[in-house]
């Protein structure tokens, strides 16, 4: 006879993008896609501050929404970042989502 082994009730997703920062977080990039992109011989350095500020949380917002979908279906993942460091001209910062049993590429 096999033993009965009762499943373990599934638990609810958490949804990790919750708090007002995140909602903050789209208000910014959102304010900064309100400029324009004026032609790069016009460009001035608020411009360029603005313009690299908008892609960065772009590509943060992408990963960070395909991380909230993970968690919402339930997958096994969390968030792995890496600070490569920083320059006076650069700043090198990788962020990877990781799931169970899946090493990190």
């Amino acid at each position: 006879m096999t033993p009965f082994i009762p499943r373990r009730p599934r638990r609810r997703p958490v949804d990790p993008l919750t708090s007002p920062e995140f909602a903050a977080l789209r208000a910014v990039h959102w304010s900064l896609s309100q400029g324009g992109l004026p032609a790069v011989a016009e460009r001035t350095a608020a411009d360029e501050a603005r313009i690299a500020a908008f892609f960065a949380i772009q590509e943060l917002l992408h990963l960070l929404e395909d991380f909230h979908r993970a968690c919402m279906r339930g997958d096994p993942c969390h968030l792995v970042v890496n600070d490569r460091g920083r320059t006076r001209d650069r700043v090198i910062i990788e962020i990877q989502m990781v799931y169970e049993g899946v090493p990190p590429s």
